[in-house]
């Protein structure tokens, strides 16, 4: 991998982090919100250790991103201190290992945890292979990369950060015009 790959998957490691770190302190803030302007219904306060699951999609992407994941669950830990809110994200992290059998395997496991929130996998085969499992115990997946048409479902456990495949095409063509492209060369090398 080349020194300018590594760059642009790190950063993409700090936005995928960060993402994550403001859905959930977002979450939490859009929760505690409502529940401070809602009327009292005998309900428990949002306490505890919450856990949340980060599915990696193959063992490569395990070491770049563990220090981000880790960091990630440091800052949210302690702005939820800062705030006063008695609630402490534990991130559990399983592996794929490039199977779509092992990742509704690791999925299990996550949620046998008492996993809510699995956040990757961030390949399509994954989610499609993980989403009935998902489904029918409500996990929500939180998908950064997964792109495929076929999971556009409604009413399904899966969110996807990027939209899918089928405005590629469009965004690119817009891309190569605002760059004044004339042509492409199409290169594939084996």
């Amino acid at each position: 991998m080349g020194q300018q790959q590594e760059v642009k998957r790190r950063d993409f490691v700090k936005v995928a982090a960060g993402t994550v770190a403001g859905l959930a302190v977002g979450g939490i803030a859009g929760y505690l919100g409502a529940q401070a302007a809602a009327p009292a219904v005998g309900k428990a306060a949002l306490s505890g250790e919450i856990p949340i699951g980060i599915l990696h999609a193959a063992p490569i992407e395990v070491g770049p991103e563990a220090p981000a994941i880790e960091m990630a669950q440091e800052d949210i830990n302690n702005f939820c201190k800062q705030v006063g809110i008695d609630v402490r994200f534990k991130f559990l992290s399983e592996n794929a290992e490039e199977s779509a059998t092992k990742a509704v395997e690791r999925a299990q496991t996550l949620s046998g945890q008492g996993v809510k929130i699995i956040v990757g996998s961030e390949w399509s085969s994954h989610c499609k292979a993980v989403l009935p499992l998902a489904n029918e115990r409500k996990v929500v997946l939180l998908s950064q990369s997964s792109s495929s048409p076929a999971l556009s479902l409604p009413g399904d456990y899966l969110f996807r950060l990027q939209p899918d495949d089928t405005r590629q095409a469009l965004a690119i063509r817009r891309m190569s015009i605002d760059l004044g492209l004339k042509a492409v060369i199409v290169v594939y090398a084996k």
